[in-house]
């Protein structure tokens, strides 16, 4: 089937705990660490500096498997955060780190890691610290102040209407999506060879009435809401995509993973995923997500998906595939930058769809990903 296709340094010379409120859970943070003359001290889990949205340029073509392009519409939005509902504390750079839990069980005593992009959308309300966006009118996609995720981060609202076509591309193609990630200078952050494993966390809520799909036979329905896009040039398919969709006209809307990935052939697309005792959306509700991707343009990467839905506290592992690519390219040529986009993009319909998504973030552990994107310490 063919598819679309800010800083405020925490300075201590000592030992400090500070305690985190993250809902019903209390957990412990404790930092130590020396101080050599004149240095600060930027105290655990996520990188020093926050992102900044910053204007950017054109974005390249949303590659498909007809050759469609895209062209994106930057703003940028800088701002403080606002304080998190949830009262969880976020400290600035990656010192060793022991998190407990209100039990008193660790479940890591070492450093947690480093963020290196938090999409925050208390920060920026505009377009949530991302680089870019493709929308036809800015309310298609912005913070929503009525409706905070589950945890109390800020969350944006996604609209798209029958002709939403922002990069005018007349193809039966709709969307409104923010999309590259960027570190606090501006720059995109890139994802490639050199990626190594990263983590990423994200959230999702659905209305009850939510109708996404992705019919088997028809090429003009999808419902992407998270890619990772290959290079423009290749006017391909996503590497990677997560729907969210039915797949028969009487079936239940569920998640689904697609790729397409290594060197790409004819046609659209590669292996899809289920995901294991979790691919059912829970409508009316907030869904939490945190994933590792080990990228690679070869079969040596590695995909690992955790679930945990509103008002559960433990993630339950919905996805593990290893020994594939994640990355695309060109039959003869190495693999170039992709970029991550996120919101929705759909095939062309007479439907208008409606969802909510929370803060995304990139990081190297499963600790630092949860904690910035949901201020909460559970673990895998």
């Amino acid at each position: 089937m063919l598819r679309r296709r800010w800083v405020r340094p925490s300075l201590f010379r000592t030992a400090s705990v500070v305690a985190l409120l993250a809902g019903r859970l209390q957990r412990v943070l404790r930092i130590s660490t020396s101080l050599s003359l004149g240095a600060s001290l930027c105290a655990a889990i996520v990188a020093c500096g926050s992102s900044k949205g910053s204007s950017g340029g054109q974005a390249g073509p949303d590659g498909s498997a007809t050759g469609q392009g895209d062209s994106g519409t930057t703003q940028g939005n800088d701002g403080q955060a606002a304080q998190d509902a949830s009262a969880s504390a976020a400290f600035d750079g990656n010192e060793d780190a022991l998190v407990t839990s209100d039990a008193g069980t660790a479940f890591d005593a070492t450093v947690v890691g480093t963020v290196s992009f938090h999409g925050d959308w208390d920060k920026d309300p505009v377009q949530g610290v991302w680089k870019e966006i493709q929308v036809v009118t800015p309310t298609k996609l912005q913070k929503d102040p009525s409706t905070p995720t589950w945890h109390g981060k800020g969350a944006a609202r996604v609209e798209v209407d029958p002709g939403d076509d922002p990069l005018h591309l007349g193809e039966g193609t709709e969307r409104a999506e923010v999309l590259v990630m960027q570190d606090d200078a501006g720059n995109a952050i890139p994802e490639n060879d050199s990626s190594g494993t990263q983590y990423f966390a994200f959230s999702y809520f659905f209305p009850t009435d939510w109708a996404g799909t992705e019919l088997s036979g028809d090429s003009n329905s999808w419902s992407i809401v998270l890619q990772l896009h290959g290079p423009d040039s290749l006017g391909a398919s996503p590497a990677f995509s997560l729907s969210a969709a039915k797949y028969t006209d009487a079936g239940p809307e569920v998640y689904g993973i697609g790729t397409n990935v290594g060197a790409l052939a004819s046609g659209c697309c590669g292996p899809s995923h289920a995901l294991s005792g979790g691919s059912a959306i829970s409508l009316g509700q907030w869904t939490d997500f945190v994933m590792m991707m080990t990228f690679a343009s070869t079969p040596t990467g590695h995909i690992t998906v955790w679930r945990r839905d509103q008002a559960q506290t433990a993630f339950a592992q919905v996805l593990d595939v290893s020994g594939v690519a994640t990355l695309q390219y060109a039959s003869g040529q190495t693999a170039g930058d992709h970029y991550w986009k996120q919101g929705l993009y759909r095939g062309g319909v007479d439907r208008t769809d409606v969802l909510w998504i929370g803060p995304m973030v990139r990081a190297t552990s499963f600790q630092a990903a949860e904690m910035a994107a949901f201020g909460t310490a559970s673990g895998p």
